[in-house]
């Protein structure tokens, strides 16, 4: 492919790829993935860290932003509790699946304080 023929290409492909790179903007939408993110965590390791999960909700509003359907979509996922995940079968992969929850809350607890120093002085 020549550079001119590239060029027009990624013209092309541009707004469809900035269209996918994007959250969604329905704030129920992202309320129900942080929430199934924090219960899949809750589940796997049994109990978790206060000040993680203190930082992890105020992480997960500062992202999303104020709004009330973020907040009905986090509760009614959350409430829903353990009845929705499988079974892990051993030990040792629960530990591992534990760590990962772990990692993927304080990822976004990183992000935020990134995002927003001012929220954690």
């Amino acid at each position: 492919m020549n550079g001119r023929t590239l060029l027009v290409v990624m013209l092309l492909a541009h707004p469809t790829l900035s269209v996918a790179a994007t959250q969604p903007a329905d704030g129920k939408v992202l309320g129900a993935s942080d929430g199934l993110m924090y219960s899949r965590a809750q589940f796997t390791c049994g109990a978790l860290p206060a000040d993680l999960v203190a930082d992890y909700v105020k992480a997960s509003k500062l992202i999303a932003g104020p709004s009330a359907e973020y907040d009905e979509g986090y509760e009614q996922v959350v409430s829903r509790g353990e009845r929705n995940w499988p079974a892990i079968p051993s030990v040792e992969q629960r530990a591992l699946e534990c760590q990962k929850s772990k990692e993927d809350l304080a990822i976004k607890v990183k992000l935020a304080q990134r995002w927003f120093p001012e929220a954690y002085k």
